[in-house]
């Protein structure tokens, strides 16, 4: 008789939550500008976004039966994904609204939210410039004024990578019957 075999639920959980996560990571960069600029997107970046990328991991986990390395592996590669997405839509907002100069806190409160929507296909434009060009995003968050943006950068790695590993719970697949078991039955 042919071992029935079950679903681990790895594909469903990796491409759900890569999608999801991406999606929200790039209105999170975007919308933390939107309101007190820079310290929402400090929030954004190290609790808004770690908080809804746990909730989402799990949400697409409650079916996940593989072991806890593998679903920690996972884990990690959607958020490495995600905080990517996250840091090339920031650094992506940053240059498409306020252009190459250097940018302090106190600069950016002249902005309002029609210059912002207004800037969008630039936001955009710049994201998926530096989603294919990893250096330049780098070299743009370490050139940028003053410290802020390295900080926020190093958040929101730290946070969104790392407080999914923390809270991820994954149960491990059950374990095959064995021929007596079967019998008892």
């Amino acid at each position: 008789m042919p071992e029935e075999r079950r679903r681990s639920g790895a594909a469903t959980y990796a491409f759900g939550s890569l999608l999801t996560i991406t999606v929200l990571s790039a209105v999170l960069a975007f919308a933390g500008f939107l309101f007190m600029p820079p310290y929402l997107v400090f929030a954004s970046a190290a609790v808004v976004a770690p908080f809804v990328n746990v909730l989402l991991f799990a949400l697409f986990s409650r079916n996940l039966l593989v072991g806890a390395a593998v679903g920690r592996i996972l884990t990690f590669l959607v958020s490495a994904v995600g905080v990517y997405v996250y840091l090339c839509f920031l650094m992506g907002t940053v240059s498409g609204v306020y252009g190459p100069d250097a940018l302090y806190a106190e600069d950016m409160q002249y902005f309002e939210l029609p210059e912002y929507i207004e800037a969008l296909p630039a936001v955009v434009g710049n994201a998926l410039a530096y989603a294919f060009s990893p250096g330049h995003l780098f070299q743009d968050i370490i050139a940028r004024g003053d410290a802020v943006w390295g900080h926020i950068a190093a958040a929101a790695l730290f946070a969104q990578i790392g407080l999914p590993q923390v809270f991820i719970k994954v149960r491990k697949p059950p374990e095959p019957e064995t021929p007596a078991q079967v019998k008892k039955r």
